[in-house]
Order: C-alpha cells, then structure tokens, then sequence
C-alpha cells in the first residue's frame, strides 16, 4: 500500500467566500472536517492531500477577495487512492 502525507487546513474566510472556495475544496480532494460561522466570518477545517494544498493555497486569496487567511499542520498518511505514484528510472 502507498500512503501520501496530508494536511489539516485551518482557513478563516469572509462568509460569501465560502460558495467560491468550495467547489475549489471539491476539485482539491479536501475533507471538510468541520465549519463554523460567526457574524461575516467563517472557519473551515479540512483535511487535503499534501501535494494538493499548495495549489489551495495560491489560489485562496482570488477564491476569499483576498481575505482568507490559511494555517497549516501535518496530519498523517492516508492511502493513496486510485493507482499508486511511480518513480521514473
């Protein structure tokens, strides 16, 4: 079995952000782990594949109105899915 590094996304963002970063959050493979609201903020937890959170990342500040702030840790391996990353040789 081959496992990729992934990693917990803590993302503050203006509650209208949220119908755009979603769709976004869908095409990534991210988890929504939880979400919360208070007044025009919103707060997301999600889990996402290592390699697929830099591209997030970036594209976060068009997806918030520049707003959306972004925190990451890691949280573990998870199996890869579909066929498994080889190495050139």
């Amino acid at each position: 079995m081959v496992c990729e590094p992934v990693l917990r996304l803590r993302m503050e963002l203006p509650a209208d952000a949220i119908v755009t970063v979603m769709p976004a959050l869908a095409r990534s493979g991210a988890a929504i782990e939880g979400r919360s609201q208070r007044g025009q903020l919103s707060t997301m937890d999600v889990i996402i594949a290592a390699g697929r959170a830099h591209e997030l990342q970036h594209d976060l500040p068009g997806l918030s109105g520049g707003e959306g702030v972004v925190e990451s840790s890691f949280a573990g391996y998870r199996p890869v899915r579909g066929d498994p990353p080889r190495r050139p040789f």
